[in-house]
């Protein structure tokens, strides 16, 4: 791949934000302690009170208790925002200062915040953390400007056959390398395949714990921009999502379908890898699991720990519908639009060594079952299931590549005359 002499780069003060993370995981884990001692301390504070011959005696005592844990607890939480407060400015003056130095790109702590953020990323966007992933395509690990200038000078090698791939939860762009052994050819990335056979391949990167629907409407409008300033004219454009990045892609390509968007018609295909469309049954389990906790006193302040997981983690629990709905609260299964003319690919994986073994039908592929993979209710969509796989392997798995590239090779001459015949309709429209 080569080097990158132009490439759209602000320096992230890592430490500052990590600091500031940490601020907040001792303020709510404090908190959350101080909540279970209040709980522990109101069991034998309750009977007392209820007992006609104490009630009077123990109320003061209780009033005196409380106040004085409160009191600890909140100088606990001050103490320790005074501390991390000043901990903050003194990483912000050197990041500061140390702001001119050129960027470079630094895997293991990418791959770290990616990991964070699926967890807890709509917090640190909330909070402008900036561990949060910023949204964007991703190039040798530096985010790439959406203007021409910067494009042509990321991409001098430009294809008119563009090739998208979106990850999925708690991980970045480089998750598409898993797997991949330099001894052997056939475990290449996807990416090379499909450039290979004349595509750019194009990497995004987004912060996983946000909403569905708000990371595919940032999408839509960046392929609006990339169909824009792209170097040469784009012909065709491919889009590969794993997991929750095949929900933001479906999602994306609706948004542009209502918008009438001139990228959407240039869409050749969508590929699904192991994405939810009909739910995710961890998420379904946590979900079930945290509501049990709510119902008791002693509980609810574990509830609270599990409460704090992303929204982007809750949406995968709806699957397709969240990012179609989310905002009005509905999470009925319905159809998410399909682009017309544009071939769906759901493909599946499953633990199971084939279609009856028993693992396989309860675990799916250890996050995502069959049913919700292929959603064959909800979508038109072309399927296919890979046996002895769990879901990580669907983002570099020698057969699926293989499966992608033959099923694009397959249909490119027929999506290349539909593309002449409608070019020739518009020039003679443009004549009349």
């Amino acid at each position: 791949m080569p080097s990158l002499p132009a490439i759209h780069h602000q320096p992230t003060p890592r430490l500052p934000g990590a600091i500031e993370l940490a601020a907040d995981v001792f303020d709510r884990t404090t908190e959350h302690i101080h909540a279970f001692h209040r709980a522990i301390a109101a069991r034998p504070f309750a009977p007392l009170q209820a007992t006609p011959a104490l009630g009077h005696a123990v109320a003061p005592i209780r009033v005196l208790h409380d106040g004085i844990t409160d009191a600890v607890y909140r100088g606990v939480r001050d103490g320790g925002a005074i501390g991390f407060g000043v901990a903050t400015g003194i990483a912000r003056l050197l990041a500061r200062r140390d702001g001119t130095a050129p960027p470079a790109a630094a895997p293991h702590l990418d791959t770290a915040t990616s990991a964070l953020a699926g967890l807890i990323g709509d917090h640190l966007a909330g909070r402008r953390n900036p561990l949060a992933p910023r949204f964007g395509l991703y190039r040798n690990g530096l985010c790439i400007g959406r203007d021409a200038d910067s494009l042509r000078r990321a991409y001098p090698d430009a294809q008119p056959r563009l090739a998208l791939f979106v990850h999925g939860l708690c991980c970045n762009e480089s998750s598409w390398q898993l797997y991949r052994d330099p001894s052997r050819p056939e475990t290449r990335g996807y990416g090379e395949r499909l450039q290979a056979i004349g595509y750019t391949p194009l990497y995004l990167r987004y912060n996983t714990g946000a909403h569905i629907s708000q990371n595919a409407e940032r999408l839509a409008r960046l392929m609006k921009t990339l169909d824009q300033h792209w170097p040469v004219p784009v012909e065709e454009i491919v889009l590969i999502g794993h997991s929750m990045g095949g929900l933001i892609l479906r999602a994306a390509a609706a948004a542009g379908l209502r918008r009438s968007d001139a990228w959407t018609r240039k869409v050749h295909a969508l590929f699904c890898l192991g994405s939810p469309h009909l739910g995710a049954p961890l998420e379904k389990g946590v979900q079930a699991l945290t509501e049990v906790l709510q119902t008791f006193d002693l509980s609810r302040p574990w509830a609270g720990i599990f409460e704090a997981r992303s929204v982007g983690i809750r949406d995968l629990r709806h699957g397709a519908t969240s990012s179609a709905d989310w905002r009005r609260g509905v999470h009925a299964p319905q159809r998410l639009a399909q682009l017309p003319g544009v071939r769906y690919h759901f493909i599946g994986s499953s633990m199971g060594r084939d279609a009856n073994d028993l693992i396989g039908h309860a675990v799916g592929d250890g996050l995502v079952r069959l049913p919700s993979a292929q959603a064959r209710k909800l979508a038109d969509a072309d399927t296919a299931t890979l046996f002895r796989r769990h879901h990580m392997h669907l983002l570099n798995d020698p057969e699926v590549g293989a499966l992608i590239e033959a099923r694009l090779l397959r249909t490119r001459p027929q999506a290349a005359a539909s593309r002449i015949g409608s070019s020739k309709k518009r020039s003679t429209a443009s004549r009349c």
